[in-house]
C-alpha cells in the first residue's frame, strides 16, 4: 500500500526552488520591462499556479507535491515564495530601470 504522506522537501530543493524562481522573476521582469516600461513588477500569483507550472520551474514532482498539498507549512512557503518572486522581480525592474537612466545620462 502506498503512502499518501507528504512531507517538507530537503533543504537542497528549497534552495534550487529559489535559485529557480529567482531566474523566473528576472525573466518576466524583463519581458514585462521590453513591454510596458513599467517602473512596478507585477507578480504572478503563485497560489494559483497548477501543477504544470510548478513543474515547468522546479523539475522536482516532490516539491510539487509539497506545493499543491493543503499543509499549512506548504501555504507558508508558497507566501513565503510569493514574496520572494516580488523583490526579485522588482530588483530586476529597479537595475533595468537604472541602467536607462546610465544610459540617457551619460
Amino acid at each position: 500500500m502506498e503512502s499518501n504522506v507528504v512531507s517538507l522537501p530537503d533543504v537542497e530543493k528549497i534552495s534550487r526552488l529559489v535559485a529557480a524562481l529567482s531566474g523566473y522573476a528576472a525573466k518576466t521582469a524583463r519581458e514585462q520591462w521590453a513591454q510596458q516600461m513599467s517602473s512596478v513588477y507585477k507578480t504572478p500569483r503563485l497560489r494559483c499556479w497548477d501543477e504544470c507550472a510548478w513543474l515547468a520551474l522546479t523539475r522536482d514532482r516532490e516539491v510539487v507535491q509539497y506545493l499543491l498539498s493543503d499543509l499549512a507549512g506548504a501555504w507558508t512557503l508558497v507566501r513565503s515564495l510569493q514574496f520572494c518572486l516580488q523583490w526579485y522581480g522588482q530588483a530586476e525592474i529597479d537595475r533595468l530601470q537604472g541602467m536607462e537612466s546610465d544610459s540617457k545620462g551619460g
